[in-house]
């Protein structure tokens, strides 16, 4: 589905998208000949094989970001990207790349969910921002608010008012899921990063100090 994005895009574009035959034993589906022929003549994909494509495989928001850097003819960025999630090689010029030109903010300021699974609307949001750089600004980060739900949930669960859980949220995304509901059920320690998170909060004013000692008791 990604590369067939890709491919309808590029005929969009109106640079005639050639298409051919493709070594991929597992590409079954009539609609997708064209679009993985041509990506992989154009470079786009090698496959995950000499002979298989993964046709049914979830993407990760990492190997999409390198899959429309490819598209986008490679460019080298100026910038590194400021996300300490993402560790693999092959992938850092990609996400410096969008970064660098507003195709992604990330799931927080200094993370990028790159093990992610990539969803349609995010696909669509990535493509968007690369064809209309001058909306970008004007686009809801849908891949941030998709992130940023749960933390909002939450911490709507511990006591905040909605208003109050929207400005904290992003303060917590780097402690993750599964730490903070440890927290809460007395599984994790409390320990530094949390104590900083909470700081920042407060710093931010997204929670009044008279109801400060009140929500965050929940925790411990």
């Amino acid at each position: 589905q990604i590369v067939a994005f890709l491919y309808r895009l590029d005929n969009a574009q109106g640079n005639g998208p050639e298409t051919g035959d493709h070594p991929f034993e597992d590409v079954v589906r009539p609609y997708q000949h064209e679009p993985v022929g041509w990506a992989y003549r154009a470079g786009v994909t090698t496959g995950t094989s000499d002979t298989t494509f993964a046709p049914d495989a979830n993407v990760t928001r990492g190997d999409f970001a390198v899959l429309l850097w490819r598209y986008a003819g490679e460019p080298t960025p100026a910038t590194a990207h400021g996300f300490g999630d993402v560790y693999r090689g092959y992938q850092q010029s990609a996400i410096s790349w969008m970064a660098e030109n507003g195709i992604t903010t990330g799931t927080s300021p200094t993370t990028f969910s790159p093990e992610g699974t990539m969803t349609r609307a995010e696909a669509a949001t990535f493509l968007y921002r690369y064809v209309a750089p001058e909306a970008v600004a004007a686009v809801a980060s849908i891949e941030s608010d998709h992130c940023l739900q749960w933390y909002r949930d939450f911490l709507v669960g511990i006591g905040l008012t909605t208003d109050e859980a929207a400005c904290a949220a992003p303060y917590l995304v780097d402690l993750g899921r599964a730490y903070l509901t440890g927290v809460l059920n007395d599984t994790h320690n409390v320990d530094g990063p949390l104590f900083a998170a909470i700081a920042d909060v407060i710093a931010a004013g997204c929670v009044p100090p008279a109801r400060y000692a009140t929500v965050v008791s929940v925790l411990w």
